[in-house]
């Protein structure tokens, strides 16, 4: 009989996964992952990568899967084969994904980090979406029957391939659309500045280009390094000003640490080394962006086991100093809220 293997076996990831992930950059790579669950926490998997028709890779990659939090880890350990373009970097993933069956598609998406697979650099990050395929099991049957299952697998291909397609538009749609908080800062270094180029061409138009874009209202996954370590709250602040501006400096040692900045989950400012010279950038308010939750993650400390930095927050009326302490343990969280009531008085 034709059947499916997992039908029986919820929330078992074995069996192939196909889709996409997305750089910072707004660039998309397919990506498949084929997966061995033992039943229990562990996961036994390979990956395969598509660049372009002459450039791929192929992977080696363990993990773990809770099925209580329902959150999969997929770390790539070694590449089985590789074919690279000249001038590019081979560098091995790692994937913090939630798993989700939605009416018997399964789906996995999250965000991933990468770093050099000699382990010497960093390789930037982004999203993972993944769709699982359909697995098929066989037994021997006669001609009236193999007809009548071909004509099944037929439409259960076609189905797959509308699937696949459904999800090509979905991370397209990711890829051209600037990220909701994407940027373009005026730090006063420009080998600080960092932007995306689509989004700093539009906002040069509107004559904004030091302007932070608010968040949307589409649904962006927790990044893992904000689920794994404690967000610790230093202030929420309500401003009925429609921009507030942010300045950050190192507070101290000016070693080689560097910031990561999430504004409501996405990354603004990736690996952000500070210095004595303030790194400003504004953000802007109104009834349809209420909300910016900036956290602030300690990419590298050096040679200390903390990072610590200055965060001088300004709007309208008021002008207040925080002192930033983050390590690989704990983040900082500052909450800006808008209320077109609000009184400083108040």
């Amino acid at each position: 009989m034709l059947g499916y293997f997992s039908s029986g076996q919820a929330q078992n990831l074995s069996g192939k996964w196909v889709g996409f992930f997305t750089t910072n950059m707004g660039i998309s790579y397919p990506y498949e992952v084929i997966i061995q669950d033992d039943g229990n926490t562990n996961l036994i998997a390979n990956t395969y990568t598509k660049f372009t028709s002459s450039y791929s890779a192929k992977a080696s990659a363990k993990g773990m899967f809770t099925k209580q939090s329902k959150i999969v880890s997929i770390l790539e350990t070694k590449f089985d084969q590789i074919a690279l373009a000249p001038n590019t970097q081979a560098c091995l993933m790692s994937s913090y994904l939630t798993y989700n069956n939605n009416k018997g598609k399964e789906l996995l998406q999250g965000t991933y980090i990468s770093n050099n697979f000699s382990g010497s650099g960093d390789c930037g990050s982004g999203i993972v979406m993944l769709t699982k395929e359909n697995n098929f099991v066989y037994v021997k049957k006669n001609n009236k029957e193999v007809k009548k299952e071909e004509k099944k697998i037929a439409v259960i291909k076609k189905d797959t391939l509308k699937q696949i397609a459904i999800k090509q538009v979905t991370v397209d749609t990711v890829k051209t659309t600037p990220t909701p908080s994407s940027i373009a800062s005026t730090s006063s270094n420009p080998s600080e500045t960092i932007t995306s180029s689509s989004l700093k061409e539009s906002l040069v138009k509107k004559g904004a280009d030091n302007i932070v874009r608010g968040p949307t209202t589409n649904k962006i996954p927790v990044p893992w390094v904000i689920i794994s370590r404690d967000n610790k709250l230093i202030k929420t602040i309500t401003t009925n000003a429609k921009k507030v501006s942010i300045d950050l400096y190192n507070n101290g040692s000016f070693e080689s640490d560097s910031v990561t900045v999430y504004d409501n989950n996405v990354i603004i400012f990736d690996r952000l080394k500070l210095s004595y010279k303030e790194f400003h950038f504004e953000l802007p308010l109104n009834e349809k962006i209420t909300q910016h939750e900036l956290v602030l993650v300690a990419h590298k400390t050096g040679n200390i086991t903390r990072n610590s930095s200055i965060l001088i927050f300004k709007d309208n009326n008021i002008k207040e100093e925080f002192i930033i302490n983050t390590n690989n343990k704990n983040n900082a969280k500052i909450i800006i809220k808008f209320d077109a009531k609000f009184k400083a008085s108040d």
